[in-house]
């Protein structure tokens, strides 16, 4: 019992870990990308708008303009990029734990470059399919009649969609299917299991507000503390703790989501849509 109790702590320790170090890792680098790419192209687009103007004479609103739009698609690359590589980590580290019984500290940071790729084109792909379904949608909610009733029913599937995302991830793998595969399969949750995919977003949602309820107090405990410490100074410590426990809080509350939807995944979801792949 010693060594189970042992073991599970662990699991759960390198876990907390691996979720730390990815999003460190997935911060540090995105800041670091943004200093030594980021900002020198996005400066060097507005010193280029200003040479442009004094050599071809544009209109300088016009260049400020194309500078803005390549500063912003820098910044729309390094966010997708660090969103891919942290899921890929989360994914993968947590996958092990939940279908092998295994973890270590560094898996997130090894799955977030092993998987980076693959990751990517299905947040792409997930993200297009989005916008083709919407577009109709957004017509139909024009119509005041279907309006109420249509918002109803897209709320609770899109609950349900929440789950579904994380199952094509998931699915992607743990069964090593191609891109295509794992949306098709991944969605096809929602139609074959829908009440577990729906309770796994709901659990999911649950549990995760319960971290940040709890992450909230314990700031506003802090708060009370510093300011009764220093009631006329700047509330050093208050700043101190913020930034580690806003470190802290976050992996918590995306590996506490992570977790109950792969382990519902495991256990309610793959037994009735995934019974043909095998595991890894």
């Amino acid at each position: 019992m010693n060594v189970i109790k042992r073991h599970g702590l662990n699991l759960t320790i390198n876990s907390l870990l691996s979720g730390l170090i990815l999003m460190v890792v997935g911060v540090v680098g995105f800041i670091t990308i943004l200093l030594l790419y980021g900002f020198p192209i996005f400066e060097m687009l507005s010193s280029l708008g200003t040479d442009a103007v004094d050599s071809f004479e544009l209109d300088e609103n016009t260049v400020s303009l194309w500078a803005k739009m390549g500063g912003s698609f820098i910044m729309l690359f390094l966010f997708v990029f660090t969103s891919c590589f942290t899921v890929a980590g989360m994914i993968g580290s947590v996958n092990d734990v939940v279908f092998r019984n295994e973890s270590s500290r560094w898996s997130g940071i090894r799955y977030g470059f092993q998987n980076l790729w693959g990751t990517m084109k299905v947040q792409l792909l997930l993200l297009l399919s989005f916008l083709v379904v919407l577009i109709p949608i957004g017509l139909v909610l024009m119509i005041p009649i279907v309006k109420e009733l249509v918002s109803i029913f897209l709320f609770v599937l899109l609950i349900a969609i929440y789950s579904a995302t994380f199952h094509v991830f998931i699915a992607r793998h743990e069964y090593e299917l191609g891109v295509m595969e794992s949306i098709k399969w991944g969605m096809v949750t929602i139609r074959d299991a829908f009440g577990p995919t729906l309770l796994s977003s709901i659990l999911a949602r649950l549990a995760s507000t319960g971290v940040l309820i709890l992450y909230v107090l314990s700031l506003a405990l802090i708060y009370k503390i510093d300011t009764w410490i220093t009631p006329d100074g700047y509330p050093f410590i208050f700043m101190v703790m913020l930034l580690i426990l806003t470190c802290v809080f976050i992996p918590i509350m995306i590996l506490v989501e992570q977790f109950i939807i792969t382990t519902r995944f495991r256990d309610k979801i793959a037994p009735r849509v995934f019974t043909h792949f095998s595991s890894k």
